[in-house]
């Protein structure tokens, strides 16, 4: 997990590495590879940005929508190999 409700107890690179995913920098996708995300819970209208950065992608990435609804979309994507 890379950030939850407890912010407070994340190191700072850790926040730092947060903060940049969610804002989409260039290297969003491998900051999460050095956390080993492979699951991402996201908010349709604050993270709209993010979403739109998995869905650029296409098929060529291994992130998929699991899940979506009115407020919130799941992503999850296969471990490297």
């Amino acid at each position: 997990m890379l950030v939850a409700s407890h912010a407070h107890l994340v190191p700072e690179s850790a926040w730092q590495d947060y903060i940049q995913v969610i804002r989409v920098a260039d290297d969003w996708n491998t900051r999460l590879d050095r956390h080993h995300i492979q699951t991402l819970v996201l908010d349709r209208h604050r993270q709209a940005g993010l979403i739109d950065a998995l869905e650029a992608l296409g098929a060529k990435s291994n992130w998929k929508q699991v899940y979506a609804d009115q407020l919130a979309e799941v992503w999850s994507r296969e471990p490297s190999r």
